[in-house]
């Protein structure tokens, strides 16, 4: 194993049969601090971390104990949290991927960096508020917020929740959002990309490379459904959304149901959305891909 992606690891959760977690700006503040704190707890490095809607994607830099240590706490207390929140969540269910080449860490980074483009985000990945934002091959230092340290042991329970130690120089901003670069291991990824040329070129993956990554997530979390259950779920979606039969629906509509099937993580092919929604799989495909 190249020596580079020694400990390196991509986890995530799977958004399938999840209701939203991130609702608002509050869910997502809270995600994201706990996501620094609990890692820096557990003495794992992060180097990529994006929030979505109903699941998550991160880099991770640590020994397989310290990340299935991490993965532990981290489901415990977010799950204990959204339901205090009243949120009926399901378990959270993660996976926690070992990385063996230095050019699947270049772009399981990247797929991890671009996921909310790819679910459907209309600005560059750096402008989303739920990952790491613009500090890559950026001048530093950028921004300026509160410190963490002149907060009192109350006033950072209040603020993010936790008792969990939380490093003095870390900043945060008016919303009390910890600042990724304070979690975020910037210089390990800044020398893996080598240079701002290198991390545009992996910026532009292929479609099919990014596609290929996403169908393994799926493959490595929870069975696919069968298109019998998949088709029971799109009959749902079609009342719920358009009060109608699924053979009621409208070209546009039936569309519309694949891509809340294709953007929310589900792991379903184009092909069996395509079936399920009754729609011509080349025309669904050139739509969502």
């Amino acid at each position: 194993m190249d020596s580079f992606v020694e400990n390196k690891w991509h986890y995530y959760s799977d958004g399938r049969c999840q209701v939203p977690i991130i609702e608002n700006e509050k869910d997502g503040v809270y995600a994201m601090n706990l996501y620094g704190i609990m890692a820096h707890n557990h003495g794992v490095k992060v180097l990529n971390v994006v929030w979505m809607m109903n699941h998550s994607h991160g880099i991770l830099d640590c020994t397989q104990s310290q990340g299935m240590s991490f993965d532990m706490e981290y489901r415990r207390a977010l799950t204990k949290h959204l339901r205090a929140e009243g949120k009926e969540v399901n378990d959270l269910i993660t996976s926690l991927d070992p990385i063996q080449e230095r050019n699947e860490l270049l772009q399981k980074w990247m797929y991890v960096y671009k996921n909310p483009s790819n679910g459907g985000y209309m600005y560059l990945p750096h402008n989303y508020l739920w990952g790491p934002g613009d500090i890559f091959f950026t001048p530093r230092p950028r921004r300026v917020g509160k410190r963490v340290g002149d907060l009192s042991a109350y006033g950072k329970y209040r603020l993010f929740g936790t008792k969990m130690p939380i490093p003095d120089e870390w900043m945060y901003d008016e919303r009390g959002m910890i600042f990724p670069e304070c979690y975020i291991d910037v210089r390990q990824v800044e020398s893996l990309f080598v240079s701002p040329l290198c991390f545009t070129a992996f910026l532009a993956m292929r479609k099919k490379d990014m596609e290929t990554i996403r169908m393994q997530c799926s493959n490595r979390t929870l069975a696919k459904l069968t298109e019998k259950e998949l088709r029971t779920k799109v009959a749902e979606q079609s009342q719920l959304l358009f009060n109608k039969r699924l053979t009621e629906l409208i070209p546009s509509e039936r569309i519309a149901i694949a891509r809340h099937f294709w953007v929310s993580g589900s792991g379903y092919s184009v092909k069996q959305l395509a079936r399920a929604t009754h729609t011509n799989p080349e025309y669904l495909a050139e739509i969502l891909q």
